[in-house]
């Protein structure tokens, strides 16, 4: 996995990047970073074999191009990321990162 970007019309960025794999080929962590206008934050998210992959959300959005009632939401299982999913009625989506990197200052 090279690096996954999604980008906002107001220019901020989610990336995706920075995967950890263990010998035998399984993913074991990767860092989030939420950049915008004078901003950014970075936080690795574990992957274990428990929880599931932010993936599924993505492709939860992608089946429905149209929008969809509620939200959508994916957390990691560990608490370093979560993300909701809103669309109004055009279809357009509203994607809400949280990122809490547990390796980092506490004051964050």
């Amino acid at each position: 996995m090279g690096e996954f970007v999604v980008t906002s019309e107001r220019e901020a960025k989610l990336r995706f990047h920075s995967r950890r794999d263990q010998r035998q080929g399984s993913l074991v962590s990767y860092d989030v970073t939420l950049e915008g206008h004078r901003f950014s934050a970075t936080a690795r998210v574990g992957n274990s074999e428990l929880g599931t992959s932010p993936v599924v959300l993505f492709n939860e959005m992608v089946a429905e191009p149209s929008g969809w009632e509620g939200e959508k939401s994916w957390a990691a299982l560990d608490g370093e990321m979560s993300m909701v999913a809103i669309t109004d009625s055009l279809g357009h989506v509203n994607l809400e990162v949280n990122l809490d990197p547990r390796d980092g200052p506490p004051e964050w």
